[in-house]
């Protein structure tokens, strides 16, 4: 039985790629496809120094609202916690701290905030009752080997019947 939503940020409510890509050189594509992780925290350090409020000024996903409104009635329908589950990264990740947190204040008021360094470390929220809703395979991977249950976030519509299959 879950007890405890989970929800990433970048990618399931901010989009990220298209913020990303509309600061940088490179496409977000390109290293997602690569798997070139680390090359894209580089180019996210360089974009986020140059744009010194890079995840606080980051737009809404299309369907980010939607999927926010479904979340807070299952949460009203079954009592459970839900929570904001996002990676800041390594570099400067007081300032991602920061403006994820006035984004999310600003955005979705009803969740709490909880983040984390690097992405697979989500897998240390995972227990039986619990579920992570990520839009990155490398974020819910480590949180099932330990436990946890997992959506692959592509679209609200998506989630959310995923969400109530499980229920």
């Amino acid at each position: 039985m879950i007890k405890t939503l989970f929800v990433d940020m970048d990618g399931v409510f901010v989009d990220y790629e298209k913020h990303f890509n509309d600061h940088s050189e490179v496409k977000l594509s390109f290293y997602n496809e690569n798997k070139d992780y680390e090359n894209e925290l580089d180019a996210l350090k360089s974009v986020f120094v140059s744009k010194k409020e890079f995840f606080l000024n980051a737009p809404l996903m299309d369907d980010g609202i939607e999927l926010y409104n479904n979340l807070l009635k299952i949460q009203s329908d079954y009592g459970f916690y839900i929570s904001l589950l996002t990676a800041v990264g390594k570099h400067h990740p007081e300032l991602a701290v920061e403006q994820k947190m006035k984004w999310a204040k600003k955005h979705l008021p009803d969740f709490e905030f909880n983040y984390v360094i690097r992405s697979h470390h989500k897998a240390n929220f995972a227990k039986p009752y619990t579920l992570l809703i990520d839009d990155r395979e490398k974020s819910l991977n480590p949180f099932l080997n330990k436990g946890g249950q997992g959506i692959l976030h592509t679209s609200a519509k998506n989630t959310i019947e995923n969400l109530k299959n499980l229920l």
